[in-house]
């Protein structure tokens, strides 16, 4: 299985990505009459997420924090500077799907987002805006996915959900 993403990867992040990239780029400095050229260098850039805590307290220097995990992955960036650093709360539900509703007639909502918010929030703010404006296809869809609650109700919530990520962040670094 592993082998066979490797080559979806290989292709999908491969030259055809590149020529889409770099062919959009060029495209929207025509576009704007060069207005763009100058910033092409800052969307060289990488973002990676990682290194996550169960605890209740954040780090006080994310990039710090970030570093190790990232070279473990990425050991030829030891020399690069670390732009921007970020850190937060995530929502995380049992089957790490986000979680799309409805109370009523006006109140919609996604949550848990299970540490990837960056691209899943802007997905869940398009079909949350599809929906307000009538199109609710998309967004059915994903109410249609179960959500269940946590075991335990609120006393056995956060114990059992630190165990729970600690199990499997152990079953990872085991590589099972």
């Amino acid at each position: 299985m592993e082998a066979i993403i490797t080559q979806i990867n290989a292709v999908a992040w491969g030259p055809g990505m590149l020529i889409l990239l770099l062919g959009t780029g060029i495209f929207l400095t025509l576009g704007l009459s060069f207005m763009t050229l100058r910033r092409i260098p800052t969307a060289f850039r990488l973002l990676f997420g990682g290194g996550e805590n169960y605890s209740s307290r954040f780090p006080a220097d994310i990039k710090s924090f970030v570093r190790p995990h990232m070279l473990k992955i990425y050991p030829e960036l030891r020399d690069v500077k670390i732009d921007f650093g970020w850190g937060g709360a995530v929502g995380i539900t049992l089957n790490r799907l986000p979680d799309f509703g409805r109370v009523g007639e006006h109140l919609w909502y996604a949550q848990g987002f299970s540490g990837h918010g960056v691209p899943t929030a802007t997905m869940a703010g398009c079909l949350l805006a599809e929906a307000i404006d009538g199109n609710t296809s998309r967004f059915d869809l994903m109410t249609a996915v179960p959500t269940r609650r946590f075991p335990g109700g609120t006393l056995l919530r956060w114990p059992g959900l630190v165990a729970g990520m600690l199990f499997y962040s152990l079953v990872d670094k085991l590589g099972r």
